[in-house]
């Protein structure tokens, strides 16, 4: 039986979610029970990895049906939405609250539409969401 698909996000990119997605991506824990794709901004992934010092192999992909499992590089549907160069670390903002909800509605409908069997996303930053 083929391992379920489980969207990544990876949190607002003004707190500490891209860093503990790049640590857990780079610990392989996921790859023994799930195929992991990440699903947000490429800027954000390099952000968590340089926050925690590591490096991950990804492929950017347009959907995940192009995905081709086994992966040898770690699938990312880049959605070029957030710059988080725009927002200042630690905190909150109304712009990366909307933009972060729009990220997990897009994740969500891939679900709903069975694209993905799952979903789990790093930490958000709920009140920001509710303003953006």
């Amino acid at each position: 039986m083929a391992k379920p698909i489980i969207g990544l996000m990876l949190g607002d990119a003004t707190g500490i979610g891209p860093e503990i997605s790049a640590r857990l991506l780079a610990s392989g824990a996921a790859n023994g029970v799930a195929r992991v794709v990440v699903i947000g901004d490429q800027r954000v992934l390099e952000l968590g990895m340089r926050d925690a010092g590591v490096k991950l192999g990804y492929r950017v992909y347009s959907a995940v049906d192009a995905i081709r499992w086994p992966s040898e590089q770690l699938p990312l549907l880049d959605l070029n939405n957030i710059d988080p160069d725009r927002f200042k670390r630690g905190e909150a903002s109304a712009e990366s609250g909307r933009l972060t909800g729009d990220t997990l509605k897009f994740m969500i409908d891939l679900a709903l539409a069975g694209k993905l069997d799952g979903i789990c996303f790093a930490p958000l930053n709920k009140g920001a969401m509710h303003q953006g």
